[in-house]
């Protein structure tokens, strides 16, 4: 199964934090199921655009199934519908809702993750149990800064490369002992590295291996 970030019912409304976040807990939450094997982030995270054809993104992923999620924000509450394709009939197989309290943003986000990962499981793993998200930090700048930093990270260009460095180093200095934030930076420099960013490689290698052993 593939999981696509969640999309926004008012366009103007996009908040990487509800699109992509809630998809990284549900993804957690599921990927702890013996059986089932689901996309990681780094490999469904490029498909965030509004316009994009879920049943064309399964057939990329190899996906039997494929997820797509949409999200309204409105007095104080977050409301999610989610289908779930079957890849090679085109068909949608089940439809899920869940709604709830915007205001603690893990707090939300574990809890829409945790409805939807329910009834997934129980269609699919129905005697696995679902464990908590695991997101790495308990700073909610630190896990947006992450998040954004990543975003760019996939984009491996020089300028969004820089980008993703220094939100991810804003990422590691709120919060230090942020492990995902540091492979993402290791990942950042070492990439801007080979990409010929100006400066000694060797000190770019050094400062990715630093990274790594943080």
């Amino acid at each position: 199964i593939a999981v696509l970030p969640f999309k926004p019912i008012d366009s103007a409304s996009r908040n990487e934090i509800y699109e992509v976040g809630i998809a990284h807990s549900l993804i957690n939450q599921l990927g702890a199921a013996k059986g089932l094997v689901v996309r990681p982030l780094f490999a469904t995270r490029k498909y965030a655009d509004i316009e994009q054809d879920p049943i064309a993104a399964g057939k990329e992923q190899q996906a039997e199934y494929i997820l797509v999620s949409n999200y309204q924000l409105a007095d104080g509450k977050i409301r999610v519908t989610a289908e779930l394709y079957d890849v090679a009939t085109g068909q949608i197989e089940e439809t899920y809702k869940s709604e709830k309290e915007a205001g603690n943003l893990f707090a939300m986000q574990d809890a829409v993750a945790g409805v939807l990962a329910h009834r997934l499981l129980a269609r699919f793993a129905p005697s696995e149990n679902t464990n908590s998200a695991k997101r790495g930090t308990t700073n909610e700048e630190a896990y947006r800064l992450y998040l954004q930093g990543m975003y760019f990270y996939d984009n491996r260009d020089q300028t969004s490369l820089r980008k993703a460095i220094q939100a991810l180093e804003e990422a590691v200095r709120l919060d230090p002992n942020y492990a995902q934030a540091w492979a993402g930076l290791a990942h950042s420099i070492r990439s801007i590295t080979n990409l010929g960013r100006d400066g000694d490689p060797h000190e770019g290698y050094k400062e990715s291996i630093e990274a790594v052993n943080k």
